[in-house]
């Protein structure tokens, strides 16, 4: 019989045998004071993740192997990457159902919009809370994020739903901003996500929604027209302040030497 390292029980495997004493409930059969017992229930201990380790002819329990996961248990699929790339596939049906004439068809583009619009805060929540984020992730979100904005906005200048200055506005902010984030990494600057950017993201979504919804609500009923358009300055003014707040907030981090030559940057 032979002493439990960590917690004094006793194996009851000859000493010299090899292998793990077992009992017919599949636990490791030990013993103290005389009275059989798992190891399962001494230490809850899972002998398949415990290396053995040979100490004099005897196999005594190694160090536990390490969980890749964080202890969260093992994932075969990223959901937050599937999660974008599910946005990104909705995006041909937004538009597919957007143009149609038929009523029924816009209500089905807005309820995948909206679907496709909580991937964009669920995937992000879900990488940061189950440690699943990634630099493909990290480059598929905003692509994600812009497309399917860009695409919902020129489908409803086909429609006549919005002016082709405002889509171009919101687009062109977009691509600056994500240029202008592509440097900043060059440099090895980090401009964060402020809250100017967060309100624009939102109000964005919630105009595109209502937009959808309009096509589908007869002419002469004014005041859903009314707060449409307002809602449509609003998202205005967020996009412009947003854009504006990050370029200040760039050229803060990095001073002049955005603008200065350099070979690295310059050809």
């Amino acid at each position: 019989m032979r002493r439990w390292p960590c917690c004094g029980w006793a194996s009851t495997t000859p000493r010299g045998s090899i292998g793990w004493p077992s009992n017919p409930n599949g636990g490791v059969k030990l013993a103290r004071h005389g009275q059989g017992a798992d190891l399962d229930a001494c230490l809850r201990l899972d002998t398949s993740s415990v290396v053995p380790v040979f100490e004099g002819g005897v196999i005594v329990p190694g160090p536990r192997l390490p969980d890749p996961d964080g202890g969260a248990g093992a994932r075969a699929v990223n959901v937050p990457i599937a999660l974008t790339l599910v946005r990104i596939v909705l995006v041909p049906l937004v538009i597919v159902f957007l143009i149609s004439s038929d009523r029924v068809h816009v209500l089905i583009a807005a309820v995948i919009f909206i679907a496709a619009s909580l991937t964009d805060w669920l995937d992000g929540r879900m990488a940061r809370r189950w440690n699943q984020v990634t630099r493909l992730g990290t480059l598929l979100d905003p692509v994600a994020d812009k497309l399917l904005v860009a695409a919902a906005l020129i489908a409803l200048v086909q429609i006549d739903m919005v002016d082709a200055w405002i889509a171009v506005v919101i687009i062109g902010r977009e691509l600056a901003v994500t240029g202008l984030r592509g440097v900043a990494l060059s440099m090895g600057a980090v401009v964060a996500a402020s809250g100017f950017g967060k309100a624009k993201t939102v109000t964005q979504y919630v105009m595109i929604t209502v937009l959808i919804l309009e096509k589908g609500v007869p002419g002469e009923f004014m005041p859903f027209h009314l707060v449409s358009t307002g809602i449509v300055w609003v998202t205005l003014g967020f996009t412009v302040l947003s854009g504006a707040d990050y370029f200040y907030r760039f050229f803060l981090s990095t001073g002049f030497k955005a603008l200065v030559k350099d070979r690295e940057r310059w050809p």
